[in-house]
């Protein structure tokens, strides 16, 4: 039997958080099809055609290889731009049970066509970051948003290549890593409308201004009320946590609001 072409592509995915909390078989009926038709129509406004994606549906989102021809910028701006408008638009008007808010994250790698799809490390990648303690934790702290995207390097570099509608100061360096899995990297996140958590400064980007408490330093921030520069897009509140290592993790305190990244959340 011929080896299959090894070929390299773009290969996406996508969650609805909270799928299965809570949810009567009619409400994941409805999230199932609102999140389709939203794919749908977020696509056809970025210019790509889904109908020649190879899709992997599950009950709580999306799998995704795309052609080799897809317009990258396309897809990292404006699809991901769209989507989030979508998600803002129909969560405006549906109530508890019916809303959506969702995890994304891209990758370019290396693929093979198999017996049941495809084989090769950009899937496994993809479904690392997809399903990664950082993604979640993320978007279950902005609770003023509805999309929270991980791009990997190679996906970032479209990004740092000006992709259509996303800056690159929206994003933060993150760590990604599954011990049990033997997986860690470096990612790039960035949650839809300017709400930040911990990281680092994407590259290229600037690093704390005198205004700005450095929460990479090792400093213990006190109680001053928000603190919130537009240059960097990163908030902080409440008072009394401790930062360690190169790329920190919040800690949350006694009281308080405040955004964390050790979150052992499953949805």
């Amino acid at each position: 039997m011929a080896t299959k072409a090894l070929i390299h592509r773009c290969v996406l995915g996508i969650d609805i958080e909270k799928y299965s909390l809570g949810r009567t078989l009619h409400q994941q009926d409805v999230a199932q099809r609102s999140l389709d038709e939203i794919l749908r129509h977020s696509a056809q406004t970025a210019g790509l055609d889904r109908d020649v994606w190879v899709r992997q549906a599950g009950g709580d989102g999306e799998l995704a290889v795309l052609p080799p021809e897809s317009d990258l910028s396309a897809v990292i701006g404006l699809f991901v731009r769209d989507i989030d408008d979508k998600l803002a638009e129909h969560n405006r008007i549906h109530g508890t049970g019916t809303q959506l808010r969702a995890r994304m994250a891209i990758h370019l790698g290396l693929l093979q066509e198999s017996a049941l799809g495809f084989a090769g490390p950009a899937l496994i990648v993809l479904s690392r970051l997809l399903n990664s303690r950082v993604l979640k934790a993320a978007l279950a702290a902005a609770s003023g948003a509805d999309l929270a995207l991980l791009l990997s390097a190679p996906a970032y570099e479209i990004v740092e290549a000006d992709a259509h509608g996303l800056r690159r100061r929206t994003f933060r360096a993150v760590d990604v890593e599954d011990t049990a899995k033997g997986f860690r990297d470096v990612a790039y996140l960035h949650v839809a409308g300017d709400h930040f958590s911990g990281g680092s400064p994407a590259r290229g980007e600037k690093g704390p201004t005198d205004d700005q408490p450095d929460i990479r330093g090792g400093e213990t921030a006190h109680d001053s009320g928000p603190v919130d520069n537009r240059d960097h897009v990163t908030r902080v509140y409440g008072s009394n946590f401790n930062i360690s290592g190169g790329r920190p993790s919040i800690k949350i305190s006694e009281r308080g609001d405040m955004y964390i990244f050790e979150n052992t959340t499953d949805d």
